[in-house]
């Protein structure tokens, strides 16, 4: 794809800042996109006559709105409250005049993604394994939120505007990073430190990482993306009663024929690498979830943020299994077995123990395994 060949989209992204001064579209983290900054127009128009440089930074979301719009247009647009991005997802794609909403639409699935990637990956690192998720000082907010500016046609150099507009619910302070660090975190796995101090990665080896990373999918990683997605939009969610439900029916997604809460029940707790004891935990979310669809029960903010962080981690070990297993079917089958022998009452701790060793993990996945992806120290 030669750069007079493309249209850059930029997807303006909330919760992550970059530090660089500089930046060139060679620079991508994700194949066919990236995290630019929000400088890099500010440089650019710097000789631009005052009109046309404050009509561009109007579009790309850095000034208001109605300075080039008409406000009056949108429904209670005078109320409207638009935040600047902290940041940009930068998605290339191949120049087709005659495709282009069908493009658009392409570079805003691809920027969700990639929001979705980072959300669920600062959300997996941010807790320990019998801890799970931590996020009270997100206050109902999401980790990372997106809203798409502008689209670059390189062949002509213009800009034109998407006039989307969306709820700012996501406003907190972001974390900092340059694109020497998230690169690194990509390829070598070194840690990010949130603005809170919590420590994440997006390291390629992590298999949810490279499903997410990259487009060709086999039927079960289509199937992990989409559930990711749902994941990711639970964390948008202002109450927990959202927050909760969303997050179950992104795991009921996982799997097929899940209707059937208690046969998920089981799937996860053969599927999660956490202790017998803490499998409580995933019946308490089905009890909760239940008593909020069919009786209008309040979920306290600890239960919505518990299953956020149950649903991470579910996340990071589907990705893991299914790369072991031929097709989605074989894997539920293992996951059945496990379920089986770990339910059975007739056999002795012993007994239950010898029998799972002998029909093995779910795939290579080991509780130091896992203590390790979610370990504090920086690598």
């Amino acid at each position: 794809m030669t750069a007079k060949h493309s249209w850059w989209f930029f997807v303006g992204l909330y919760g992550l800042t970059l530090t660089d001064n500089n930046w060139t579209p060679e620079q991508m983290l994700f194949s066919d996109s990236t995290i630019a900054p929000t400088n890099l127009f500010l440089q650019a128009n710097e000789e631009t006559d005052e009109a046309a440089r404050a009509a561009t930074l109007a579009m790309l979301g850095m000034r208001p709105w109605r300075e080039i719009l008409d406000m009056s247009s949108v429904k209670f647009g005078n109320l409207i409250q638009q935040p600047p991005p902290d940041a940009f997802i930068a998605i290339r794609r191949n120049r087709k005049p005659n495709k282009e909403n069908e493009i658009a639409e392409s570079a805003l699935n691809r920027a969700r993604e990639i929001a979705a990637m980072l959300t669920i990956a600062r959300s997996h690192g941010s807790f320990a394994i019998d801890g799970f998720m931590d996020v009270s000082s997100l206050e109902r907010t999401p980790t990372i939120g997106i809203i798409p500016y502008p689209r670059l046609d390189n062949a002509t150099g213009q800009f034109s505007s998407q006039h989307r507009i969306y709820c700012a619910r996501w406003l907190r302070e972001p974390d900092r990073f340059s694109l020497a660090e998230l690169s690194s975190s990509l390829e070598q796995g070194t840690s990010l430190q949130t603005i809170d101090g919590r420590v994440w990665s997006i390291y390629v080896a992590d298999h949810f990482i490279t499903v997410m990373k990259t487009f060709k999918r086999t039927a079960a990683q289509q199937r992990l993306v989409r559930a990711a997605l749902h994941l990711y939009d639970a964390h948008h969610c202002a109450t927990p009663e959202q927050r909760l439900t969303q997050a179950v029916t992104s795991l009921e997604m996982l799997f097929s024929g899940t209707t059937n809460f208690s046969l998920l029940t089981r799937r996860l707790s053969a599927l999660l690498p956490i202790d017998t004891q803490n499998h409580e935990k995933i019946e308490l979310v089905m009890k909760l979830r239940h008593g909020y669809v069919h009786n209008g029960d309040r979920i306290e903010q600890s239960a919505g943020d518990l299953t956020l962080g149950l649903a991470a981690m579910a996340m990071y070990c589907f990705a893991e299994a299914i790369s072991y297993f031929p097709t989605i079917e074989v894997f539920e089958d293992r996951l059945d077995l496990i379920s089986s022998i770990q339910q059975s009452t007739s056999l002795s701790q012993t007994e239950r123990q010898s029998l799972l060793n002998n029909v093995g993990s779910v795939a290579p996945i080991t509780k130091t395994r896992w203590l390790e992806l979610r370990s504090s120290e920086v690598r």
